[in-house]
C-alpha cells in the first residue's frame, strides 16, 4: 500500500511540473507571437515563425505527458 501511495505522490508532482512548463510555454508563445507581429524584417519574420512552431510541438508534447500521467 505504501507503493501505490508513492506512486500517487511521484504522478502527483510529475504532473504539477508538467503544468508549470505548460504555462511557461505559453507565456513563450504570446511572446513569440508578440514578436512576429511588430517586426517587418524577413529574417526576423522567419526566426519567429520557426519559434512559434517549436513551442506548439513542446505544448502538445507537453499535453500528451499529462494525459499518459492521468491515464496510468
Amino acid at each position: 500500500m505504501g507503493n501505490v501511495l508513492l506512486k500517487r505522490g511521484s504522478e502527483s508532482n510529475a504532473r504539477d511540473k508538467l503544468l508549470e512548463e505548460i504555462q511557461l510555454v505559453k507565456i513563450q508563445l504570446q511572446n513569440a507571437n508578440t514578436r512576429f507581429e511588430q517586426t517587418s524584417d524577413s529574417d526576423l519574420v522567419e526566426a519567429a515563425i520557426y519559434e512559434i512552431e517549436s513551442l506548439k510541438a513542446r505544448y502538445r508534447y507537453l499535453v500528451k505527458s499529462i494525459k499518459v500521467i492521468e491515464t496510468t
